[in-house]
């Protein structure tokens, strides 16, 4: 079977290589549709909840950026204020009406494991004393992008954003309703990549790392399904070997709304 379909897909996904802080990378927009004009809240979320936060990165290692009609805005990202929402936060004024990308960005980390926890750098960071102890080194960098207010008229739903890992959507979500497939394309460093699709939505589960959707397909294309309305979010993760025996790992979302 090239593609299934589940219910609840319960994925715990930290393991020695891949230290606790690798939460998934989220974004929300307050209005979620909004116009010209409207002042809009951008949330910068670190999770394994898909409805809420767990902890906010810092705010140096984290970027985020505006696109729309060919312009593209750097977007200045703060703590959040309200110290219960464990997130980070930004602003800004819609320029325009119509299709938008936001782009999250959250910068590589580099952990090591060792027999008392984890350790930030590599061996060459550490020191010879703590670099005889390290069983395993990972490097993770995080990317999303959500796309607001998709327009039937509007084709640039499928230019890729240029980051290193990322989801294009091959068919436009506009007007995507309930029960509708969508094609998409997991792209890394250029070059479509055959891995293992996850969606979700942001109401199906408050269960840790919980889908409503996978697929194993073989084809480069392939299908996600779309079983309920709100903000879905498409994400696969690919690692890769650095020198130094370096585990990198890479992990990218793409978001909208279905209505």
């Amino acid at each position: 079977m090239r593609c299934r379909f589940v219910f609840v897909l319960a994925l715990l996904l930290l393991s020695l290589t891949v230290p606790a802080q690798a939460h998934e990378w989220l974004l929300k927009a307050a209005p979620s549709a909004p116009k010209k004009g409207d002042k809009v809240k951008i949330e910068l979320m670190a999770t394994h909840y898909f409805n809420r936060s767990e902890e906010a990165e810092a705010v140096q290692d984290a970027a985020a950026q505006l696109i729309q009609n060919g312009q593209t805005v750097n977007l200045e990202i703060r703590e959040n204020p309200d110290k219960d929402a464990l997130d980070l936060m930004a602003e800004f004024v819609m320029p325009a009406d119509g299709t938008a990308w936001i782009a999250g960005h959250r910068l590589a980390q580099t952990w090591s494991v060792t027999p008392d926890g984890y350790v930030p750098g590599t061996k060459a960071d550490v020191g010879p004393e703590k670099a005889a102890q390290i069983i395993s080194t990972s490097k993770t960098e995080k990317f999303v992008k959500l796309l607001l207010n998709p327009s039937p008229n509007d084709e640039t739903f499928a230019k890729p954003l240029g980051h290193l890992f990322e989801i294009i959507p091959l068919d436009n979500p506009a007007g995507l309703k309930v029960g509708g497939e969508i094609r998409v394309k997991a792209v890394y460093d250029g070059k479509p990549l055959v891995t293992p699709i996850y969606a979700t939505y942001t109401d199906f589960s408050g269960e840790m790392m919980t889908f409503a959707f996978y697929t194993e397909s073989t084809e480069a294309e392939p299908k996600v399904k779309f079983s309920a309305p709100g903000l879905w979010l498409i994400r696969a993760r690919h690692t890769v070997k650095l020198p130094g025996d370096v585990d990198y790992n890479t992990m990218a979302i793409l978001m909208f709304e279905v209505k």
